[in-house]
């Protein structure tokens, strides 16, 4: 993770002729092309994000519309949103410290703070009590964190990145039945959004390869990772919404103005590392004559936070694999 008209629907239309070519997706969040009557649709980019926006803060879901990876059977009852939980924090940095006192003011409790030096405390009677657990801690340590919590009893809200390595087994395990997990790169509102409006502009360029794209993701320097978790879910999804690009890659230096792929197949994910920045996630199409760029600059780490105790209200009822596509898809129509 990062360490994030007056027609009051949002309105869609068609996308026509541009369909999923099925290429495989390294993370997890595999973008949502298909909705169930086969047609593949996404924003309307004229019609109001921000309508869209208020809607995904309220969270609330659409009856009897399923999740792709939920288990059968299970109470969706929306009222469980409002139930008070009993929350696990595992990592308790900054974001662990920032998730505390989101979840308190939004009337939850914190059970147990698991830190390095108390991590056999996931093994404890209060541990054993929380209803979920939220992970931010280090690429190295997430997976035995998880395996940990489900040993418990204990479903899982991650936003650990680059333990890409463990994060199929782990699906498999919640696939079976043998743990719960929602694992998130991002947790932002917004980046789910600009991921959306990445994954419209990339079908669209398809008729314009006088454009060549390239991504640059800036962060602190405490992030150890890189390319970040969130740069590697918009490039999975550029690249599976484009018809010119194969991969993506992370080249030696960052890319100059003009120099995004020379018309190539493969897709330069650059990365800074300076100062404070929360996250900067910018996407460039260059052409000889002009540039279009779109970006994605968090201000804080707060709605990261946000993102993930709203993730654990969520995952209450629900036992499997989960990630932002899922809930997101219950309140707005995903592209």
């Amino acid at each position: 993770m990062e360490d994030f008209g007056t027609d009051s629907r949002m309105q869609t239309r068609e996308c026509s002729g541009l369909h999923d070519r099925g290429k495989g997706v390294k993370t997890a969040e595999r973008p949502i092309k298909a909705h169930s009557n086969g047609t593949l649709r996404h924003f309307h980019v004229l019609s109001g994000l921000s309508l869209v926006a208020q809607a995904a803060m309220r969270l609330v879901p659409r009856p009897g519309k399923p999740c792709k990876t939920a288990c059968k059977n299970q109470n969706k009852n929306s009222n469980t949103l409002l139930e008070k939980m009993k929350i696990a924090i595992i990592g308790y940095g900054r974001m662990g410290h920032m998730i505390e006192r989101i979840a308190q003011e939004r009337g939850h409790s914190v059970c147990a703070r698991i830190d390095v030096e108390n991590i056999a405390d996931t093994a404890s009677p209060g541990f054993r009590e929380a209803d979920v657990a939220i992970e931010f801690s280090r690429p190295d340590a997430a997976a035995g964190n998880i395996l940990r919590a489900f040993a418990a009893g204990v479903p899982v809200v991650s936003g650990t990145t680059g333990w890409d390595g463990s994060l199929p087994e782990v699906r498999e395990m919640c696939l079976r039945g043998d743990g719960t997990l929602f694992h998130s790169t991002n947790f932002s509102v917004g980046v789910y959004l600009f991921r959306a409006v990445n994954r419209c502009l990339a079908r669209l360029m398809d008729r314009f390869p006088q454009y060549s794209p390239s991504m640059l993701e800036v962060h602190h320097v405490h992030k150890l990772d890189h390319p970040s978790g969130t740069a590697i879910t918009i490039a999975d999804d550029i690249v599976a919404a484009s018809a010119r690009l194969d991969s993506w890659q992370e080249p030696a230096e960052v890319p100059h103005s003009g120099a995004a792929g020379a018309g190539g197949r493969t897709l330069p994910v650059a990365h800074e590392r300076r100062g404070e920045v929360p996250g900067i996630h910018t996407v460039v199409w260059d052409s000889p004559v002009d540039s279009i760029t779109l970006s994605h600059s968090a201000k804080s780490r707060e709605g990261f936070a946000l993102g993930a105790v709203m993730a654990a209200e969520w995952l209450q009822g629900r036992k499997g694999f989960f990630t932002m596509d899922d809930m997101m898809s219950e309140i707005i129509e995903c592209p």
